[in-house]
């Protein structure tokens, strides 16, 4: 297996050649669809949110993990549909962001809510569809209740006890994104508000819209009071790719190749509700990608002239300052892998905060795919 770290343009990889290929162990992950010992069950909702109260805080169970899809304060979450393909590894066509953080059993969170709407009931379900429990939306708003994760954990644990799975490993998908309602700030501001008399079995669909704009900031997971129990849990057939901010963007079996392709933004992207956009952009430019995968398989090289207009774009926003020079910007933050007909491309922008971000996504994207070294064998 080699393990390429491949970023510069062709120009200076000619003068840097016995530079630019690096030996190093990769070990390849995989999602498990659950069965056995190990099962995967995905909460969905319309809308998640914290009522931040540092009282309230629940502990995950012994037999679970608990998998997010964003970070506690995170707004910009992608399509959940692509997400649970994501989970159940089935093929894909669309974008989908892999999971955020793997919480596991004993740590203590905030309380987590879903709430229904017309678009989306709560469910918690398996990958085989099946449904364990599901709230289903109300035209009377005051009817539509906030549902705790406690709550849906005792569904899931009655359910584990009925037939018999108490001794299985569970991953528990929270797929929904988090606002933060800051119940101090309600306190101080509006102490009349009505929230602050109910209990968190009662917080009905009005009352969260109507308290939306009592928001914590700032928001992290330190002020929420998430205390990590870092002790390793038996999971080992659990196996969750799990990477801050990450989206996967492509994985498709090419001429014979099973390419996989990572991009990590940087925090900016969510910041500023970006993610959606950063998507759409990606997914509209997605049979592009497979083209240049598909051309660089078959032949050594791709159309000089296409390469110069990559090189050519690259070089404007180096000029612009957008982004800094260019063989440090590459050799940081791409990395290949290559094990036989697996290859996997690691983009890393974290460290990448200056904008216009999204403008440059798509050329060092294409950059990365024109300079992939598919065809280099090493005895």
């Amino acid at each position: 297996m080699v393990y390429y770290r491949k970023n510069k343009s062709k120009k200076y990889n000619k003068k840097k050649k016995k530079n630019t290929k690096k030996l190093r162990k990769y070990t390849r992950k995989r999602i498990y669809k659950g069965g056995g010992k190990c099962q995967s069950y995905i909460i969905t909702g319309a809308h998640g949110f914290i009522i931040y109260d540092k009282k309230d805080l629940i502990t995950i169970p012994d037999n679970m993990r608990l998998v997010v899809y964003s970070d506690f304060c995170g707004k910009a979450c992608n399509n959940v549909k692509t997400i649970i393909k994501y989970i159940c590894n089935e093929e894909q066509d669309k974008i989908s962001e892999i999971a955020y953080n793997t919480l596991n059993s004993g740590t203590k969170i905030p309380e987590l809510y879903v709430i229904p709407d017309k678009k989306d009931n709560i469910q918690l379900s398996d990958c085989a569809n099946n449904i364990i429990y599901e709230e289903f939306y109300k035209e009377d708003k005051n009817l539509n209740k906030a549902v705790p994760l406690s709550i849906i954990l005792e569904k899931l644990k009655a359910y584990l006890k009925a037939n018999n799975l108490e001794d299985t490993k569970i991953d528990l998908h929270w797929t929904i994104c988090l606002d933060v309602i800051d119940k101090e700030r309600i306190r101080i501001e509006h102490p009349d508000n009505t929230m602050l008399s109910k209990n968190k079995y009662g917080y009905t669909e009005e009352e969260f819209i109507s308290n939306f704009k009592y928001n914590l900031d700032p928001c992290n997971e330190e002020l929420l009071g998430i205390q990590y129990n870092l002790t390793n849990t038996d999971f080992t057939n659990c196996k969750v790719k799990t990477k801050k901010n990450t989206l996967q963007i492509l994985s498709k079996n090419i001429e014979g190749k099973n390419i996989k392709i990572y991009l990590t933004y940087p925090d900016i992207i969510k910041k500023s509700f970006a993610l959606p956009i950063l998507v759409q952009k990606i997914e509209h430019n997605y049979n592009q990608f497979i083209a240049i995968l598909t051309d660089k398989i078959k032949s050594i090289k791709l159309d000089e002239i296409f390469t110069d207009f990559i090189e050519k774009k690259i070089n404007e926003y180096i000029q612009k300052e957008i982004i800094p020079n260019k063989s440090k910007l590459f050799e940081n933050i791409i990395q290949y892998s290559i094990d036989k007909d697996d290859v996997t491309i690691n983009i890393d922008m974290t460290t990448i905060n200056n904008q216009p971000i999204i403008n440059i996504i798509m050329n060092i994207i294409y950059f990365s795919l024109i300079e992939l070294p598919i065809h280099v064998d090493i005895m």
